[in-house]
This record gives structure tokens, sequence and C-alpha cells, in this order.
């Protein structure tokens, strides 16, 4: 997603963002250069778990919240995350994150109005033994449970 866009969003909550190294926009100076000195929340990193955190905190209606980032928004290790969340696992509590995840990804782009990339698609595995047959017979039990 755009910088100016995670901005206009971020100011649309009424939620602070610190970046270290000044991350802003011509309009948003005072947003982000300023912090707060009483926050109901700090959100420590701007990776996709702070980003996430920040999100369903503003969706729960919390404003008085403060995300820190060292660098950049998802510059470290999310930036080289490969993002594939396979519906097809092993631990049902999993699947459903995945699940949820992938539902989430697609109500951002509507409410943002932003193409942030995100790919729907599928996987083909092959069962070359019975252990490995029983092992996705299993995947598919706990998907449908």
């Amino acid at each position: 997603m755009p910088k100016y866009k995670i901005l206009n969003y971020v100011k649309s909550c009424k939620i602070s963002l610190f970046c270290s190294n000044g991350f802003s926009s011509s309009s948003n100076q005072t947003l982000t250069r300023s912090i707060r000195s009483e926050s109901k929340a700090v959100v420590v990193g701007g990776g996709i778990v702070g980003l996430s955190t920040l999100y369903h905190l503003a969706k729960k209606g919390w404003s008085d919240v403060l995300l820190l980032e060292r660098k950049e928004l998802t510059s470290g290790s999310t930036w080289h995350a490969a993002g594939l969340l396979p519906i097809f696992n092993i631990n049902y509590t999993i699947g459903q994150l995945h699940k949820y995840s992938v539902e989430m990804y697609q109500r951002l782009e509507k409410e943002t109005g932003v193409d942030i990339g995100f790919r729907q698609c599928t996987n083909l595995r092959v069962a070359c033994t019975n252990d490995r047959w029983d092992e996705y017979m299993y995947y598919r039990y706990c998907r449908h449970n």
C-alpha cells in the first residue's frame, strides 16, 4: 500500500504514527512528528503484526493509540515475507487464522480503495505415499470440522 494511503487511513482513524526516520507526507507533518504524552496503547513496530494490531484496535474504536516504528513501515522482515496463507493446514486454529487473514485482505482493499497486491490462488499437493495421503486426509478433516 502506498505510504500516503497508509497515512491518510491512519489519520482517518485518529491514531498517531511516529517513525524515527521522519516518515511523513507534506500534509501530515504534524501527525508524524509529534508523540502524544499519554496513550491508551503503544504499538511497537510497523510490521505486519504491529500494523494488524493497530488496525484491529482502530476497528474496535480505539483512537488514543500510538504506533512506533524505527525505520519505515513494513521495512523489516515483513518486507520480504512471501505472504502465503495456506488454508489447507493441519491445525484447525491456524487454518481459521489464515481464513480470517484472507477475508481481511479482501476487506482492506474495499476499505482503502487501494490494490494491496493480494492474489488468491490455489495449490496442488501430491501424495506419493500412503502416509502422505493419510496426512492430507487429516488436513481435509481439520478444514471441515
